[in-house]
């Protein structure tokens, strides 16, 4: 799974193996609403192992996304899924803010 953030001005890079060489058109569709938009890529690169794409997500937070990668014959080349949160990846947890903890000291009674 890819994390992107929801920044819809900056372009953000998101790295992949794909099957086939040469991406053309990048699909997002929000699996809440099930609307696909058509994605502009601002930079793809072919690397020796993974590829780059560079493109603005168009991305609500806390939404996952299918993401389908297709060649110039709509080949459809790789598939993902993405998920866009402002929280960075090592630090997620879906309960920010909404859980809270209680501490304890571990005392507990044996009978």
């Amino acid at each position: 799974m890819i994390v992107v953030t929801d920044d819809t001005v900056n372009d953000q890079f998101i790295y992949f193996i794909p099957r086939v060489q040469g991406v053309d058109q990048m699909y997002l569709t929000d699996e809440s609403t099930n609307v696909t938009v058509n994605v502009a890529i601002t930079n793809y690169t072919m690397g020796a192992y993974a590829d780059e794409i560079e493109a603005v997500f168009p991305c609500k937070q806390n939404h996952f996304y299918r993401l389908v990668l297709t060649d110039v014959s709509n080949n459809e080349i790789y598939r993902d899924r993405i998920f866009c949160t402002n929280q960075t990846p090592s630090n997620y947890t879906p309960n920010q803010n909404t859980y809270v903890s209680v501490s304890s000291n571990n005392e507990f009674l044996m009978f």
